[in-house]
C-alpha cells in the first residue's frame, strides 16, 4: 500500500536533525556500487555546528510512489529509467549524464503530483552511502526567553510563514519553505539571526528498507 506523502513527511519530522554519523555512513557503502560525489553544501545542526551534505546529481527520489507516477518524471526527461531502491516508500530515477537534475526536479514538482521529486542527498561524499532528503519547510529553535508574541513578530519580519510550534522543545517551530537546496540556503541565512539558536532543514532521513 501506497505510503502518504504527508505522512512520510511527518514521520520524519523530528528527525530534522539527527545524529550525523559520517563514519557509520561510510561503512554503510561497502559493498555497494558507489561513485565518488563532488558537490557538496553547507548546513548548521541544532548546534550551530557546520555539516556538508552531498548531492547526487544523477539521481532523484520519489517518495510515496503510484503505478501511474512513472508518466511524470519520465514527461520531465525521457531518458530517466527506475533503478533499485532500497527504501520503503521511495523509488529512485537514474538520470542520463546530459539531463538537468534541476530540471527534472522542477519539472516533476510543476506536476499535478504533489510535489513528491526530490533532490537526493548523502552525508559522506558515495553514491552508495544513504540518502537524505530535505521535501521542504525548516526547523527554527528560537530563544527559550522569547514569547510566541516575539516569534510571530520575527516571522512577519522576515516575511515568513510558521506552519506550527514542534513539542521537541521550548521554543522550536516549523517555518514554510520550499523543498532541497532552497530550504539549505534559507536555513543557512537564518541560523546567526538574532534570537535564533538553530535553523536547518527539514530533513527526511529515511532507514527502513523495502
Amino acid at each position: 500500500m501506497a505510503i502518504s506523502i504527508h505522512a512520510f513527511i511527518t514521520a520524519f519530522l523530528l528527525l530534522g536533525c539527527a545524529a550525523f554519523n559520517p563514519a557509520r555512513a561510510s561503512e554503510q557503502t561497502v559493498g555497494k556500487r558507489t561513485e565518488q560525489l563532488q558537490v557538496s553544501y553547507a548546513w548548521y545542526d541544532e548546534k550551530q555546528q557546520e555539516r556538508r551534505v552531498w548531492m547526487n546529481l544523477t539521481v532523484v527520489a520519489e517518495i510515496s510512489p503510484t503505478l501511474a507516477g512513472d508518466a511524470v518524471p519520465r514527461s520531465a526527461s525521457s531518458n530517466m529509467r527506475e533503478v533499485p531502491s532500497r527504501y520503503r516508500g521511495i523509488r529512485l530515477w537514474a538520470l542520463n549524464p546530459e539531463t538537468q537534475m534541476e530540471t527534472v526536479v522542477s519539472g516533476a514538482q510543476s506536476s499535478d503530483s504533489g510535489q513528491r521529486y526530490y533532490q537526493v542527498m548523502h552525508d559522506v561524499p558515495y553514491s552508495g552511502a544513504p540518502i537524505r532528503l530535505a521535501p521542504g519547510n525548516i526547523i527554527v529553535h528560537f530563544s527559550p526567553e522569547w514569547s510566541e508574541a516575539a516569534v510571530q513578530q520575527w516571522a512577519a519580519s522576515h516575511k515568513l510563514e510558521i506552519l506550527r510550534r514542534l513539542p521537541s522543545g521550548p521554543n522550536n517551530y516549523v517555518i514554510q519553505s520550499g523543498p532541497g537546496l532552497e530550504a539549505i540556503s534559507l536555513a543557512n541565512s537564518l541560523h546567526r539571526s538574532p534570537g535564533v539558536t538553530a535553523a536547518f532543514p527539514n530533513w527526511a532521513i529515511p532507514r527502513g528498507h523495502r
